[in-house]
């Protein structure tokens, strides 16, 4: 199974919260649906962070908590932000990708 993998860095005046309402209506337009945690979906949206914020509500945790699990996360997010500090662990995204144990493969897409 392939699965593609996109991270944007964006500027805006919404809050997390706003943002997140966003993502969801984006997602549910593309046909996703929520019957189950952790289920097969067509699209994922994941805010990773939101400038320096944390944020832990029952909706929303930022930063996303698994960023430093996730190669797939890691890779795209070293070439756009490598030296970009996680709020919570103080490490950078370099450091996070060297000590993951994520053993998935990534590779860039080529058409």
């Amino acid at each position: 199974m392939i699965f593609l993998n996109q991270l944007a860095v964006i500027s805006t005046a919404f809050d997390p919260e706003e943002v997140l309402e966003i993502i969801q209506e984006i997602e549910s337009d593309l046909g996703r649906t929520r019957e189950e945690l952790w289920g097969d979906r067509t699209m994922d949206i994941d805010i990773l962070y939101f400038g320096k914020e944390i944020i832990h509500s029952d909706r929303l945790r930022i930063p996303h908590p698994f960023i430093a699990e996730r190669k797939f996360v890691l890779v795209p997010l070293c070439e756009l932000l490598p030296s970009m500090v996680h709020p919570i662990t103080g490490k950078n995204s370099l450091q996070m990708l060297e000590e993951c144990r994520d053993q998935s493969g990534v590779n860039v897409w080529v058409k």
